[in-house]
């Protein structure tokens, strides 16, 4: 292979890496939503409310304040399977309580 054939691939392959980091960022998977109101409340009614949303490239963080009024927050993480493909899976990362 040729240096312009490699320079040709690894500009393709920076140029889906970015593309699907952006799709990442900018989008709304409402998957990843779900899965995290879920984690959240698992039920209608749900008294916490959604205080921070962040939208990274790797992952996505919604930060949900449990009850209004009140000082304590869950923080949900949920990041696809293959760096920027693949399945959202949520986990909570709040600290246990003492």
């Amino acid at each position: 292979m040729n240096r312009n054939a490699i320079r040709g691939v690894l500009f393709a392959l920076i140029l889906v890496a970015s593309g699907l980091g952006l799709r990442n960022s900018l989008g709304e998977p409402q998957e990843a939503i779900d899965q995290a109101d879920a984690l959240i409340c698992g039920a209608p009614g749900c008294p916490a409310q959604l205080v921070r949303w962040e939208r990274g490239p790797f992952s996505h963080v919604r930060v949900y304040q449990e009850a209004p009024g009140q000082p304590r927050t869950i923080e949900i993480r949920c990041q696809r399977s293959y760096v920027l493909l693949g399945d959202y899976a949520c986990v909570n990362q709040t600290p246990k309580r003492p």
